[in-house]
C-alpha cells in the first residue's frame, strides 16, 4: 500500500518497480496486485522465503561484508544506526513468512532478474525457479558482483532495459 500511496503522492501512474534483496518481495507484490500501475519490475538479488532459506541467507549475509568493501559496510552500518536490531529481525521474520515465488506468476510486466555472480545470498536455484514461473522475465548474472550489485556495478544495474527502453 505504501508504494502505491507514494507513487500517487508523486503523481506517478505507471512505474518500473525496483527491488533489492527482500525489497524484491515488495516490488513483486505491487506488480502482482497492481498490473495497471506497472511498466516493469527489476529484481536485484531477490531473496526467497521459508526457514531453510532464511538460515541460508542469514549466514550468507554475514559473509558478504568480507567481500563487498568499506562502502557497502558503511551503507549497511548507517541503516543499522537509523533503526534497531529488533526492527531488522522483525522485517526478516515477516519476509520469511512471505513466499515471493507465489507472487511471480501474476506478474506480467517485463522483469529482469539480476544476480551478482559472487552473491551467496540468493540460493542458485531460486533465479531459475523465479524466471520459470514468471513468463516475461530474464535472468542476468553480473560478473564480479556480490549482493550489493547496485553499488558495486552501477553501470550494469542502471542500464537494464524495460520494454526496449533503458531506465535510469
Amino acid at each position: 500500500r505504501f508504494a502505491i500511496q507514494f507513487a500517487d503522492a508523486l503523481g506517478i501512474r505507471r512505474a518500473v518497480w525496483v527491488g533489492h534483496s527482500i525489497g524484491c518481495q515488495i516490488a513483486m507484490l505491487v506488480a502482482a496486485d497492481h498490473p495497471e500501475r506497472t511498466e516493469g519490475v527489476v529484481l536485484v538479488g531477490p531473496t526467497g522465503a521459508g526457514v531453510r532459506r532464511l538460515f541460508h541467507q542469514t549466514f550468507a549475509l554475514a559473509r558478504v561484508p568480507l567481500h563487498e568493501g568499506i562502502r557497502v559496510i558503511g551503507a549497511v552500518a548507517r541503516d543499522y544506526v537509523r533503526t534497531t536490531p529488533f526492527h531488522y529481525i522483525g522485517w526478516w521474520i515477516k519476509a520469511a513468512r512471505d513466499k515471493p515465488i507465489d507472487h511471480a506468476a501474476p506478474v506480467r510486466a517485463p522483469t529482469p532478474i539480476l544476480f551478482g555472480v559472487e552473491d551467496p545470498v540468493p540460493p542458485r536455484d531460486f533465479a531459475a525457479e523465479l524466471a520459470q514461473r514468471q513468463e516475461n522475465s530474464t535472468v542476468e548474472r553480473v560478473p564480479g558482483a556480490y549482493h550489493a550489485l547496485p553499488m558495486e556495478k552501477p553501470g550494469e544495474f542502471r542500464d537494464q532495459k524495460i520494454s526496449n527502453q533503458t531506465f535510469h
